[in-house]
C-alpha cells in the first residue's frame, strides 16, 4: 500500500459510531486522524492545532457542513473537503454532486470507497488492494498533496 503518512484528516461526524468507524477505516490505511462531533468543535480544534489538516471528511446535516467547509477553506485553501451524507434528497448534497460529485459521498459507503476517494483528493496512488486503474480524473495526473 502506498504511503499515507503524514496526511492528516478531520472527521466532522455528530454520529459517535459513524464517526468512530470512519476514522478506524482512516487509521487502518495510514492516514493520521482527528474526531469532532460539529462545526463549533471543529473551529476549536483547528484554531488550537494551527489548520493542520489536509482533508476534512464533513458530514452534511449534523454538523453545519457547507457553513464549516466555507469556514475551512477561507483561511486554508489547501484543505480539501470530503462531504457525506446520508440524505440523498438534501439540497446541499444534490448542488455539490452537481458541482463537484468526487466531493461527495453517500451513506452508506465501504472502507473501499471512502479510502478511494480520500486518495483522489489528496493526489496520492491508488493502494495496491484497489480494483480501480487510474485516478477519477484520469491517468498522470497524480501530484501528492500530503507528507
Amino acid at each position: 500500500m502506498p504511503s499515507s503518512s503524514g496526511c492528516r484528516i478531520l472527521v466532522v461526524e455528530d454520529q459517535a459510531p459513524v464517526r468512530r468507524l470512519i476514522a478506524r477505516w482512516l487509521d487502518r490505511n495510514g492516514f493520521v486522524t482527528f474526531e469532532v462531533a460539529h462545526a463549533g468543535e471543529a473551529l476549536a480544534w483547528l484554531r488550537r492545532h494551527a489548520r493542520s489538516v489536509d482533508l476534512a471528511v464533513i458530514d452534511l446535516v449534523g454538523t453545519n457542513g457547507l457553513d464549516l467547509a466555507a469556514e475551512l477553506t477561507r483561511d486554508s485553501s489547501h484543505i480539501q473537503i470530503l462531504y457525506i451524507s446520508g440524505y440523498v434528497d438534501s439540497l446541499a448534497a444534490e448542488a455539490i454532486g452537481r458541482r463537484s460529485p468526487e466531493t461527495l459521498l453517500l451513506k452508506p459507503f465501504t472502507e473501499r470507497v471512502l479510502i478511494h476517494r480520500v486518495r483522489h483528493l489528496l493526489r496520492l496512488p491508488a493502494s495496491a488492494e484497489s480494483t480501480f486503474e487510474e485516478p477519477l480524473d484520469g491517468p498522470g495526473t497524480l501530484q501528492r498533496r500530503c507528507g
